[in-house]
């Protein structure tokens, strides 16, 4: 009998890439119909997110990475503000 064989770690970073690039691509598209201006969104904005969780380390990690993700969209938010 044959069993899959998982690589663990290459299996969370596509996880984390995949989560990174739906969650951007999402709080762009909530701001774009929000129409700007003071319109924002962020990981406080939704009542709950639905992670996939094999181990709840990975849900806690997940979370805190849209944190970051806010914290660095707002640091580029502000740059953009000031070069123009």
């Amino acid at each position: 009998v044959e069993y899959p064989t998982v690589d663990g770690a290459l299996s969370q970073v596509c996880y984390y890439q995949a989560l990174e690039d739906c969650y951007l691509r999402f709080a762009d598209k909530v701001e774009k119909l929000g129409g700007g201006g003071d319109c924002s969104f962020d990981a406080e904005s939704p009542d709950y997110f639905v992670f996939h969780a094999p181990y709840n380390k990975l849900v806690q990690k997940s979370y805190a990475r849209l944190y970051l993700l806010d914290a660095r969209r707002k640091y580029e938010k502000e740059e953009q503000k000031t070069t123009k």
